[in-house]
């Protein structure tokens, strides 16, 4: 279209719509995909003007139309006013634009660009910024009346800047450039596919700057580019650009202290083509001097490849100290190809760089190249580097020499193809054939006339029984003629192995050695089908093996390798055969040896009688396949059953026994096989892994009678273990499972010991004790080892109960604890008759409480439970009920103690009676470690008769009871509950109930909540989860089978109400025939506002049901009256049921229920609030010392003793160096304010409820004082202090959402509840800063300290000696005068300490200042918390 066709299709769309949109309907498809690219646009999107009406468009000027209004939605900025948009059509119709889009003042680089908050543009400011996108490229564009600048085709931006914060710019440039600067270029989003969008974005800085005389620089201007991606990385460049004669420069700038910069210089058309012309170049000149020629680095045999060149240079430049030029570097690139040698080398880049070349200048060469070998397989070129050096890199005129050549390809190459050039004549295995080198490595000799090529590639090959990656290496050798090498390594388990691989053969044939390789990663590694658990066997490391492979037969397998076994050295064989496609193999590793180990003497306690009796000769650890048979070798036992055994060589009193232990087979039907009579075989399954074998002994050695020794391996660990008894006299031990064992891996003897338990029984004395381990599959985790005991002691009348544990834990820690239980004869007063003391504590142990209802069941106050069994039983029963190994006296099983690291305990207890009626224990424990914890649990009963047999007794009673506080957590909890075993009359009528009170202060989230119950809650009370639960107190008792009777009762306070209540039921059940008696009452009264509501009813009633044949009717009557009342004002309705009748009578008033809906008045509100003094309250957590009277009237301190003369006020006295306080407030506040600003204010929630004035939108204002000298002042400084807002819950009566019931709110609600409102502003935390300490003598050295020094002149002293009379001088002593002698200290005092200050500043020991301490002494009367002590002399 035309210019007059565009304003009429502007105008129709503006009038329509009050848009344009700058689609296919006015650009070309390709204009239209340029600009959704560029801004980073989606294919449906498309630059729209709204708010355009056809008034704004204007009539044609010059072939153009420009457009002055409306809004455009781009670049993550929504109604950016169009300050031009400029169209205009050329000869072929086609329509191009210019769009000028102003930002707003408030525009950021991340407004736009979200991700580029960091620098350089974090450091570039932007004021007066416009995006101006343009079809096509404009020389000069006018983007407003203060700058014009020229415009690429795209996205262009402008903007104002201050350069100043741009890191080395003032040390380059000298000055940075004041004021605001233009900044101008190019932004292209890349259709949203780069992390950052690219950009080009220029700053001119000055005209022209000289560095050095030679070195100057003109156009210099600040370049902050982000790149096209190289891969997936951009990079985000900040420099200056400049330019000279010769070159364009980019001083790199970066965000580090350095003062050197790089320079990457590119060269204009007249910088030279040769290298002698390079030698001319400005960059040269100005920095190198005539004195080095770039020709004389090129030897002789490559300078026919220079003749023409490019080149390019960097300069690496200092600032530090002035400007110097500590290192450059150009690069120089030919297109030239060149022989040398056997090779054509072509791609040539030579790098020169000159150190230091301002002083004494050191050059350093290489080339890069590219090289093609004399092999045809290789169809293309190798990469390499040429390096090049010479004697001395000082010296200018120099000659320099090839040193090396290297290289590699970057392609693929067959090992097919490769060894047929080589060798067409050779054979090898059809696997091989897949081989593909994907890594190989060059050297050429100086001349080309030699070279050595390693090729490298990976192959999944068939080795052994299985697939093995491969990594083959085949080496080329030409020096006249040309050799290869095939070698291969691989990886089993973690360890490489080495191979020679013969060619010339139709199998895989090698020879291979490895070093420090697992014996199981070898097994696993080369047999696929070795189905057995190789985990039950330690790491057995072999240090070096050789293998042969098919040699020098096809399908055989020779491994011959040592060990070292804890400085022995052992020997290992692996024999492998491949039968019919399956191979099967047998592993010996093991050693001889010399001398014989002593098994005998080693065991503990007993080895004296044994030593010599059982030695071990050699020891051997024999792995198979599944069948091995017909597979042999020197040494090999003979009859080893498939699978994993131990063989060893024992001489058993003086008896050559070989025993074989069967560890592991791949059948449970297997046999063992045993060569002597000595051996019997237990009945343990080998398939498990853990198997023991018994050598009978039956030999006496003096008091002890050893029964049998047995060899067992577990957990990979083999055990020599001993059963025996000991008797001597009366007392008798025996010994389970005692013993020593090794681990395989190395000989690192262990102790053994399944169980010891003992016993020593005399007229008058008597112990009893056992001592067992616990299982490892029975630990606890965390724990690798752990014995429980116990011990009883008893004498005449005194008898002691002792548990015991010890364990160590996985880190090596020890765990451990200790319980005693003492009953002696009765003693005290009768009221408190004192039978027993118990007491304990544990270390790295948990102690697990129980709840007031859970007493009963405390193991540590059930020692003497259950009645059966002995003492001794009894205690082992406690410790493993306490342990969680078996249920407690509730079936079921917890971990009452348990060890852990870092919890620590301590328990004391009594056992009682009183009056030989009441009987109990009561025991305070402590909990230290991770959390603190102080617990007191008691458990009493009481029996009636007393001496009555348990079914003869009339009552039973049993009370349980726990206190616990824990002051971290904030909670006060003490319970008490009766038991399920209290009865009263009969067995058969229960008493139960509970008492419970509950304390939560501190940092708790239900701080400020308290709760006493006994028996419970009102039904109608709703108690927070947090609540304790207990039981109603009362009686259940089941008379007979047809009369029941059951009464409960409960109290309870809370901070929002207070309930009691109880009830009575009597029912007659028999047959069809049932009759009632139900009577009870519930009173409930609530706080805020105060309200009562109660209950009262009693009811008699009978039932009778009639079945007849399938009709069921039941006949019921009944005669009762229940009382509802209300209050204040008081009302109630009295409900009467005579049978079939029931009628209501109101009584007193209704308004109870009007006034439980009205709100309150703020007047009234208050009256529920503390009083005023005590509604916000300071509490000093640390720095407090002292607190004092202060003198209102005169400001003096009135110390400790005195009397005051006139009304006084408290005064804190407090260490500056660690003061903190905290302000805490009873109403919540929804901000925290400090003096007359905000500076510290914190913002909570934005209103408050006050529930009673059904209000929901108060607002409250906590503001902090702080003032100094007197409490009307100006707030201090807070600088350094540190203000910490604290929360806290709040009663939700008070400040809780108002309750709407039925849509009207009610003060009361029906079913009352304690919640709180949590997470409410209460107060700051105050702490202030840190003291600044004053002049120090520094760091005192101790050796100065030790020093005494004794008079020797006049009256030589013994520091010893007591001869020497006390000498009162300097001893300190109180004064009354001592606060008036302060007082002078920066007056009448004054001349004295100057002079003092004059002599000490004169021998140089004090060189801090000399204060007036005027201030001192005008206040010393309420400086101190008492008064200071003066010298007596």
């Amino acid at each position: 279209m035309d210019i007059s066709e565009l304003i009429s299709k502007l105008r129709a769309d503006a009038s329509a719509s009050r848009k344009v949109v700058l689609d296919t309907a006015y650009l070309s498809d390709a204009q239209v995909a340029t600009i959704q690219g560029v801004l980073g646009m989606p294919p449906t999107q498309y630059i729209t003007i709204k708010n355009l009406g056809s008034g704004d468009i204007p009539d044609v000027q010059n072939n153009s139309v420009t457009i002055t209004a409306g809004q455009a939605d781009l670049l993550n900025q929504s109604s950016l006013p169009v300050k031009e948009l400029i169209f205009t059509v050329d000869a072929a119709q086609t329509i191009d634009f210019v769009l000028n889009l102003a930002l707003p003042s408030s525009w950021q680089w991340t407004s736009s660009f979200p991700d580029l908050s960091l620098p350089p543009f974090t450091l570039l400011p932007v004021s007066d910024g416009f995006f101006i996108y343009t079809t096509t490229p404009q020389n000069t564009f006018q983007v407003n009346t203060n700058t014009s600048i020229s415009l690429s085709a795209g996205l262009n931006f402008s903007c104002v800047t201050d350069v100043g914060k741009i890191p080395k710019l003032a040390v380059i440039l000298g000055s940075v450039p004041s004021g605001n600067l233009p900044l101008s270029g190019t932004v292209d989003f890349k259709s949203n596919t780069t992390a950052y969008p690219v950009m080009t974005l220029l700053v001119p800085l000055l005209s022209q700057l000289s560095l050095t005389d030679k070195f100057k620089l003109a156009n210099l201007q600040l370049k902050v580019a982000i790149t096209d991606p190289d891969g997936a990385a951009q990079d985000i460049v900040t420099g200056i650009w400049a330019t000279d004669p010769m070159f364009n420069l980019l001083f790199l700038l970066d965000n580090t202290s350095s003062l050197t910069t790089e320079v990457d210089c590119t060269p204009l058309s007249n910088a030279g083509t040769t290298l002698t012309q390079l030698n001319s170049c400005s960059i040269a000149q100005a920095l190198i001097g005539a004195s080095w020629h770039f020709e004389n680095f090129v030897p002789a045999v490559l300078s026919g490849a220079f003749a023409s060149i490019t080149f390019d240079a960097i300069l690496l430049l200092s600032f530090s100290g002035g400007f110097n030029v500590p290192g450059l570097t150009f690069r120089v690139y030919s297109d030239s190809s060149l022989e040398l040698g056997l090779f054509t080398l072509s791609s040539f880049q030579l790098n020169f760089t000159l150190d230091n070349p301002g002083g004494q200048a050191a050059a350093y060469v290489h080339m890069l190249i590219a090289a093609k070998i004399p092999l045809q397989t290789f169809k293309g070129n190798f990469i390499g580097t040429i390096d090049i050096s010479t004697g001395d890199n000082t010296n200018t005129g120099s000659t320099w020499e090839i040193n090396t050549i290297t290289a590699t390809y970057p392609d693929t190459i067959s090992f097919t193809d490769l060894i047929k050039e080589l060798d067409a004549k050779v054979t090898f295995p059809q696997e091989l054939a897949e081989l593909i080198f994907s890594d190989f490595s060059l050297e050429i000799d100086p001349g080309g006339n030699s070279y050595m090529c390693s090729c490298y590639g990976t192959l999944d090959m068939h080795l052994f029984d299985v697939m093995l990656s491969t990594q083959f290496s085949l080496l080329i050798t030409y020096d006249g003629s040309t050799t290869y090498e095939l070698k291969a390594d691989t990886i089993i388990g973690n360890t490489f192995l080495n191979a020679d691989i013969q060619l010339n053969n139709t199998e895989v044939v090698f020879k291979g050695s490895a070093k420090d390789i697992p014996l199981t990663d070898l097994l696993v590694s080369i047999f696929s089908d070795i189905n057995i658990d190789l985990t039950i066997l330690p790491e057995i490391t072999l240090s070096a093996i050789s293998i042969q492979y098919n040699t020098p037969s096809a399908n055989t397998l020779t491994i011959t390798g040592s060990l070292d076994y804890n400085g022995t050295t052992g020997d290992f064989q692996l024999v492998g055969q491949n039968t019919e496609n399956q191979w099967q193999f047998v592993a010996m590793a093991g050693f001889d040896l010399q001398p014989p180990f002593d098994i005998g003497a080693h065991i503990p306690l007993v080895g004296g009688k044994l030593t010599g009796d059982l030695t071990l000769k050699k020891g051997y650890l024999i792995i198979t396949s599944k069948a091995p048979q017909g597979i042999t070798f020197t040494g090999l036992p003979p009859n080893i059953p498939p699978g994993i055994s131990f063989y060893f060589d024992l001489e058993l009193r003086g008896k050559d026994t070989p025993v074989t232990l069967p560890v592991l087979g791949y059948s449970t039907n297997f046999k063992a096989v045993m060569d002597r009579f000595y051996l019997a075989t237990s009945e343990t399954d080998i398939s498990s892994g853990n198997t023991a074998y018994t050598i009978q002994i039956g030999k006496n050695l003096g008091p002890l009678y050893v029964d049998s020794l047995s060899l067992a391996y577990k957990d990979q660990v083999i055990y020599c273990n001993i059963n025996a008894m000991m008797k001597i006299g009366p007392f008798d031990a025996a010994l389970d499972g005692l013993g020593i064992g090794t681990s395989l891996s190395a000989f690192s003897p262990s102790f053994s010991l399944n169980g010891l338990s003992f016993d020593f029984t005399t007229a008058s004395f008597s112990i009893d004790g056992a001592l067992i381990r616990i299982p490892d599959d029975q630990l606890a985790q965390g724990v690798s080892l752990q014995f429980d005991g116990a011990l009883i002691v008893k004498i005449q009348q005194l008898g002691l109960s002792a548990l015991g544990s010890y364990a160590q834990l996985s880190d090596g820690e020890a765990s451990f604890f200790i319980f005693l239980d003492a009953d002696f004869p009765p003693g005290g007063p009768p009221f408190f008759m004192v039978s027993g003391l118990m007491g304990g504590f544990g270390f790295n142990r948990t102690l697990s409480l129980p709840t007031f209802d859970e007493v009963q069941n405390f193991p540590l106050l059930a020692l003497d439970a259950p009645p059966t069994g002995s003492k001794k039983d009894v205690a082992m029963h406690t410790l493993q009920v306490l342990e969680g190994q078996i249920p407690g006296t509730d079936k079921t099983k917890r971990q009452w103690a348990s060890p852990h690291s870092g919890d620590y305990w301590m328990a004391l207890g009594v056992a009682f009676n009183s009056f030989e009626i009441i009987n109990g224990k009561l025991l305070l424990t402590a909990e230290l470690g991770r959390e603190t914890q102080f617990s007191l649990l008691g458990l009493s009963w009481m029996a009636l008769p007393q001496k009555a047999v348990e079914g003869d007794r009339l009552v039973f009673v049993e009370l349980q009871m726990a206190a616990v506080l824990k002051p971290e957590d904030g909670t006060l909890q003490i319970g008490a509950s009766l038991t399920s075993n209290s009865f009263v009359l009969s067995k058969d009528c229960h008493l139960t109930g509970g008492f419970a009170f509950d304390l939560w202060f501190g940092d708790n989230p239900n701080a400020g909540q308290f709760v006493l119950t006994a028996g419970g809650y009102h039904p109608a009370f709703k108690p927070p989860d947090y609540y304790p639960e207990v039981a109603r107190l009362g009686f259940n008792w089941q008379v007979s089978g047809d009369v029941s009777i059951k009464g409960t009762s409960y109290f309870a306070f809370t901070p929002s109400c207070a309930m009691a209540g109880g009830r009575l039921q009597v029912q007659f059940q028999s047959g069809p025939l049932r009759a009632w008696f139900d009577a009870g009452a519930n009173f409930l009264v609530t706080w805020h506002p105060l309200t009562f509501t109660a209950s009262i009813w009693e009811e008699i009633g009978v039932s009778l049901t009639v079945k007849v044949w399938f009709i069921h009717k039941t006949l019921s009557a009944s005669v009762g009256a229940a009382v509802d009342m209300w209050g204040p004002p008081i009302g109630g309705i009295v409900r009467v049921h005579v049978v079939f009748v029931t009628f209501k009578i109101r009584i007193g008033s209704d308004s109870a229920q009007d006034s439980n809906k009205q709100v309150l008045a703020w007047d009234d509100f208050k009256q529920m609030l503390p009083q005023p003094e005590d509604r916000c309250t300071i509490i000093a957590n640390d720095g407090l010392t002292n607190i004092l009277e202060k003198d209102t009237a005169t400001g003096d301190i009135v110390y400790n003793g005195d009397t005051p003369k006139h009304p006084t006020t408290k005064v804190w006295f407090l260490r500056s160096g660690r003061l903190q306080f905290t302000t805490k407030s009873m109403i919540p506040a929804t901000s925290l304010t400090y003096g007359n600003s905000s500076e510290q204010q914190v913002n909570g929630a934005s209103n408050i409820n006050i529930r009673p004035m059904n209000i929901t939108t108060a607002t409250a204002v906590h503001n902090l004082r702080i003032t100094q000298n007197s409490a009307g002042g100006n707030p201090i400084s807070i600088d350094g202090w540190t203000f910490t807002a604290n929360y806290g819950n709040v009663a939700a009566t008070l400040w809780g959402q108002p309750t709407i019931e039925k849509g009207q709110f009610v003060q009361a609600p029906s079913t009352p509840s304690a919640d709180t409102v949590d997470n409410q502003l209460t107060g700051y935390t105050v702490e202030a800063p840190a003291p600044k300490p004053g002049y120090s003598f520094g760091i005192v050295q101790m050796r100065l300290l030790l020093n005494e020094y004794i008079c020797q002149t006049d009256n030589p002293q013994n520091p010893l000696s007591k001869s020497h009379a006390y000498n009162n001088d300097y001893t300190p002593s109180t004064s009354s005068t001592t606060l008036a002698d302060i007082s002078t200290i920066g007056t009448t005092l004054t001349a004295a300490r100057n002079a003092l200050f004059a002599e000490l500043q004169q021998d140089n020991l004090y060189t801090g200042s000399n204060d007036s301490m005027q201030q001192m002494g005008a206040t010393a009367n309420g400086l101190f918390v008492d008064i200071p002590m003066e010298q007596s002399n």
